[in-house]
């Protein structure tokens, strides 16, 4: 059995390679991006523990398909793209471009590395136990009570969330920021897991399959609401609790499965709609043809592809004090001490239109890593997140706590995505809504009321 799937890797790597050489003779003058899936197509041949952790593992299995996108579907995209200059902000020079593809290589070593060796010291087998519900719930209570509260008072913390699809009318903006909003916040966290508990406790007392049933229909309107216009903002709390779900319900894994990822998908395809094409509603005659050098461009800017960890590396003259605005810029309350100071995406933007009127591009992780500390930077910012991640999945395996198995589930999954996003964005993440949530349940759990 072991030589047999040794045998299928190296036969699909193979196959990965034969099609890399078949496409060098359409590849022009474009052939390096093809060291990318090259590259790729080893990973996969030597990295045995990330197939195995990606079967285990939802934050590996997030940390997967960006793989896939990133080193074996964006570069075959480039390769057959035609005109894919005239879709982006700004050109990079050859010379930024060839630099991209040693952070993508060193990028991709460095996971492939790190999880081959250390995966099995840090992700340790974990013994089977019964999940416990929340039993007691006085605290968590107590701050849904005051959570609603601040919903009624604030009624502009709801316009923030959307319900299913975009639309224009929809996409509200708000001046409430900082603890309002945090608080405001974990009534979409607490509400559902107390009655997630309530019907899981009911499902291990009598076996009943409709309290399954109940736990979806719990689940999903929750799933439904998301901030704004933003796709993770339905991604990852939706894998999150079916992370949640998989652990309660072992017996209904391919049904969840199915379920949570058709409402995934239709609300993806919802806010991809609106923010191609204006808005969902529009007349069907106003979508342009999508074209090949324009899903490679948008491929480019959502998971920091080589045009855009090129343009990145062009940045010259940031201070290394940037780092800790980017670090902390993010941060309720804390953020305000660097309230008028650049991150590293201001300038990344600016750079790119010559104004600061825009920031909706992102500098991910090894793009930050190269500005501040160059190929070092990269490797070193890589690791911290491939070790955060193997050190949630660890806890995760061994969590059997509900309300904790969605916190180490969010952690490890937003960790998982440093490719796409940066350290400012995820860390930012944690700290508004993670920690507060996690000391919430931790009083809950810890202190008894009398």
């Amino acid at each position: 059995m072991l030589v047999a799937k040794h045998l299928y890797r190296l036969i699909f790597s193979l196959v990965m390679v034969i099609i890399i050489i078949l496409l060098l003779p359409h590849a022009n003058d474009k052939g390096y991006y093809l060291l990318l899936p090259l590259a790729f197509s080893i990973h996969l041949l030597i990295c045995e523990k990330f197939k195995y952790y990606s079967k285990q593992f939802i934050a590996f299995k997030v940390l997967n398909i960006i793989l896939w996108t990133r080193y074996f579907v964006l570069p075959i995209v480039i390769v057959f793209s035609n005109d894919i200059n005239s879709y982006l902000i700004k050109v990079p020079t050859n010379n930024s471009l060839s630099l991209a593809l040693i952070i993508l290589l060193a990028e991709l070593f460095t996971l492939t590395f790190i999880v081959q060796c250390f995966g099995p010291k840090i992700i340790k087998p974990a013994s089977i136990y019964p999940i416990s519900t929340v039993d007691k719930k006085w605290f968590l209570h107590i701050v849904l009570g005051i959570s609603v509260i601040f919903l009624l008072v604030f009624p502009d913390l709801i316009g923030r969330y959307n319900f299913f699809i975009v639309e224009e009318a929809l996409e509200k903006t708000t001046q409430i920021h900082g603890l309002v909003a945090i608080v405001g916040d974990l009534a979409f966290f607490i509400l559902p897991i107390l009655v997630l508990s309530w019907c899981y406790r009911r499902y291990l007392e009598g076996g009943d399959g409709k309290y399954y049933w109940m736990s979806l229909l719990v689940i999903i309107p929750f799933i439904l609401f998301f901030k704004g216009s933003s796709r993770l903002s339905i991604i990852i709390p939706s894998l999150c609790w079916l992370s949640v779900l998989l652990k309660l319900y072992p017996d209904y894994k391919k049904a969840t499965f199915k379920i949570i990822s058709v409402v995934i998908i239709t609300v993806f395809v919802s806010i991809t709609l609106y923010k191609q094409f204006g808005a969902v509603s529009s007349e069907i005659g106003s979508v342009n043809s999508i074209e090949l050098s324009r899903i490679s461009s948008s491929l480019n800017a959502y998971f920091s592809g080589p045009y855009n960890i090129a343009l990145a590396s062009e940045l010259n003259g940031v201070s290394v004090d940037t780092l800790l605005v980017d670090l902390i810029k993010n941060f309720a309350l804390i953020g305000r001490t660097v309230d008028g100071l650049a991150t590293t995406t201001d300038i990344f933007n600016e750079y790119l239109y010559a104004h600061n009127l825009y920031a909706d591009q992102i500098v991910s992780v090894s793009g930050q890593g190269y500005i501040f500390f160059n190929v070092t930077g990269v490797i070193v910012f890589s690791a911290i997140f491939i070790f955060s991640v193997m050190f949630f999945c660890n806890a995760l395996q061994k969590e059997r706590r509900i309300e904790f198995i969605y916190i180490l589930s969010f952690c490890s999954i937003y960790c998982a995505m440093y490719m796409m996003l940066n350290s400012g964005s995820i860390f930012g993440k944690m700290f508004n809504f993670m920690l507060p949530l996690f000391i919430v349940c931790l009083i809950n759990r810890k202190f008894k009321f009398k």
